[in-house]
């Protein structure tokens, strides 16, 4: 039996910790030994010298006390005293302050203590490990949408049909939005869905009623419109829609002084009224833009004749109760004249067109008195000349921007 003498040198090399782990282990095996032996239990000619010659290589020396149930012990220390309660085996003071140091937190760690928490955050936590990443550190558990069984993508937009019947467009948003109706356009259906169809419409345009029907509309009172009913017109030039002899000017020419630029307006009417009748308009020149407009209302047969020395177009608007035989145009410069009648026949006489005129270049007073070389006077004659009627009425100015005959 090997004495193990406790003075003898010890190898202080700290164990690796797998090398401790054996042992501990050695050690717990080897104190139930002894008990055993104690106990009687044990063989006794299997003694712990057989285990203590085998050693635990050449880390450090051991020594255990003898016991079995004879009782003799033996000590095992270098002292050579005998002793049963003893078990001395010496280690440096570098390995014995380290396993003081592990004391408590080795073999059996404390159990970290896992957080309270709620069971929301445990399912909100358990749904984010769910969400698996692939190498490139991506999450691979699908999208929003595959996820929670979304029945469309977010954003998507698809054509549907509304509650009138027309092709609308819904809009994604987790889940279907309402069909929302297009705008109205001129098809004659009902594309908004407001119980009407073709009104405020898209491409509708801006019309007017024409009460009097004399070509222009009451601008207050305009409307668009796809399809305008038979009395609208597309301008709200009328300045009084009641009366169809005003419809440009809505002013009297006659009182006002004004519409002749400045100078005296000159009127004159005769006695005879038997149709056909020679009525004769006269200026020196327009007020602006070489344009002057003429509303005919009287209801009767007439020609009309038409003077200016300077250049001038003539713009007629003509009730449906006057009669046109023909349209007589005077000047100096060129004249010309629109929105006669169809049928009716034209002819004009100027100095720049034609080298002549109906007896004088130009003529706006009547009787002719001031001498400033409009020779109304010699006008008028020789317009009676060409028709054959005799003068029933005349009126002139030295400008003008419109007439009105009634």
């Amino acid at each position: 039996m090997t004495v193990v003498d406790a003075d003898a040198e010890v190898n202080s090399k700290e164990l690796p910790v797998p090398n401790k782990l054996l042992l501990f282990k050695f050690i717990f095996l080897s104190i139930a030994l002894t008990t055993l032996g104690l106990m009687g239990c044990g063989d006794p000619a299997n003694s712990n010298e057989d285990i203590l010659e085998e050693g635990y290589g050449d880390e450090g020396n051991l020594s255990f006390p003898q016991s079995n149930r004879y009782g003799d012990s033996p000590a095992l220390s270098g002292s050579g005293e005998g002793s049963t309660d003893e078990l001395t085996f010496p280690v440096s003071e570098t390995e014995s302050a380290e396993e003081e140091e592990e004391e408590g937190a080795f073999p059996f760690p404390e159990a970290e203590e896992l957080p309270n928490d709620s069971e929301e955050e445990r399912a909100e936590t358990q749904g984010e490990e769910d969400l698996e990443t692939d190498d490139g550190g991506e999450a691979t558990g699908g999208s929003e949408e595959e996820l929670f069984d979304y029945e469309c993508t977010n954003g998507d937009e698809e054509e549907c049909v509304t509650s009138c019947g027309s092709i609308g467009l819904r809009v994604c948003s987790k889940e279907w939005g309402p069909c929302v109706p297009p705008v109205e356009i001129c098809n004659g259906v009902d594309d908004d869905c407001d119980g009407t169809a073709d009104i405020n419409a898209q491409d509708s345009e801006l019309f007017y009623p024409d009460q009097d029907n004399d070509g222009s509309g009451n601008g207050e009172l305009g409307e668009y419109l796809c399809v305008p009913p038979s009395n609208w017109v597309d301008n709200g030039d009328d300045c009084n829609d009641e009366d169809s002899s005003l419809a440009l000017d809505c002013s009297d020419p006659f009182d006002d002084y004004g519409l002749c630029g400045g100078y005296d307006l000159s009127t004159f009417k005769s006695g005879n009224t038997s149709p056909p009748e020679l009525n004769v308009l006269g200026v020196y020149e327009a007020i602006s833009n070489s344009v002057i407009h003429v509303a005919v209302t009287r209801p009767t047969t007439m020609v009309l004749a038409l003077s200016s020395y300077e250049p001038v177009e003539w713009h007629l608007q003509v009730s449906p109760e006057t009669t046109l035989v023909q349209v007589l145009v005077n000047g100096y410069h060129t004249q010309s004249v629109v929105g006669v009648p169809a049928g009716v026949p034209v002819e004009v006489r100027s100095h720049e067109q034609q080298s002549g005129n109906f007896g004088a270049s130009c003529g706006y007073e009547y009787p002719y008195t001031n001498g400033g070389g409009c020779d109304t006077d010699a006008l008028v004659i020789g317009l009676e000349q060409y028709t054959g009627l005799q003068l029933t009425s005349f009126a002139g100015c030295y400008q003008k921007s419109s007439f009105t005959l009634e």
